[in-house]
């Protein structure tokens, strides 16, 4: 008898998606007690965007409690126009790059992305806080990753 095939490609993606949340947030053994995240830059709100953006993504991995303080520093926050397309509009590529230190260790991240123009100057607070979103959430993976290794306090 042996392994046998899904029966339908649609078996096959639900038996990967499950796989995939099974083995993606466990809860972490590392827990941090408090964000910091400061941003030496001219993007009003891009810190207060990254900060609820990361404590969600920390939360989510339950890995908020009592421990040492992350912080962060935004290096970068731009919204450039870049290419006008063939239909006439133009985009602009978002981009965020912060500077995440935990415990001695550092480590730099940075996500961007395409916006259109659509009839005017993108949303700077909507698009920052998607990107704040990104970013956090690869910040949350590399600090519970990075401080797995220290054991977790009694709650």
């Amino acid at each position: 008898m042996g392994c046998e095939r899904p029966s339908s490609p649609r078996m096959l993606l639900l038996s990967s998606l499950i796989a995939c949340i099974h083995l993606g947030l466990r809860p972490s053994d590392a827990l941090f007690g408090e964000v910091h995240v400061s941003a030496p830059i001219a993007e009003p709100g891009v810190d207060e965007a990254l900060r609820g953006a990361l404590l969600r993504s920390l939360a989510a991995r339950d890995a908020v409690g009592e421990g040492p303080t992350l912080e962060l520093v935004v290096v970068e926050a731009a919204l450039t126009p870049t290419v006008r397309s063939d239909a006439g509009g133009l985009w602009y590529v978002a981009r965020l790059q912060a500077r995440a230190s935990i415990s001695g260790r550092e480590r730099m991240f940075s996500v961007q992305d395409w916006v259109p123009e659509t009839g005017g100057v993108p949303d700077r607070a909507h698009v920052f806080a998607g990107l704040a979103e990104a970013l956090s959430a690869q910040v949350a993976a590399w600090a519970t990753s990075a401080a797995s290794g220290q054991s977790k306090p009694a709650r």
